[in-house]
């Protein structure tokens, strides 16, 4: 509710970009301390091990900052400003279900009864809730 009264004054990319930063700035100095505290036969340090990472590791990690972090929340930050914050939350709720029917397909995974009743119940949840 909040960040859909904050999100009017703003563009949702800017909101995201200045939040993943904000996080980056937070977590970063800790890894760096967590990893010189890893005593004798610990292996590099988290910068040491950055910096002589092979360029497919850099790439893998540049991909996740931006689809794992960046992307994602601007199109929260875009459904909440349009939609609000209920609306916004149902696509959450059919990762599961989506994920564990993609495993049933292509996967060959096991599908049972509760498999089948959890999803029916999450579906006809997040159609009661949209469709209000």
């Amino acid at each position: 509710v909040a960040s859909r009264r904050r999100l009017r004054d703003y563009e949702p990319l800017t909101v995201a970009g200045v939040q993943t930063f904000a996080a980056a700035l937070i977590c970063i100095p800790i890894a760096l301390l967590a990893g010189s505290a890893g005593g004798a036969g610990a292996g590099p340090g988290p910068l040491a091990a950055l910096l002589s990472a092979s360029p497919l590791i850099l790439v893998a990690l540049l991909y996740l900052g931006v689809f794992g972090s960046v992307v994602p929340f601007t199109a929260t930050f875009f459904l909440v400003r349009r939609y609000g914050a209920t609306d916004s939350s149902l696509p959450g709720y059919l990762i599961p279900v989506v994920a564990a029917s993609l495993g049933a397909l292509l996967l060959a995974e096991q599908v049972t009864g509760a498999f089948v009743l959890g999803g029916a119940l999450v579906l006809a949840s997040v159609l009661l809730v949209s469709t209000k």
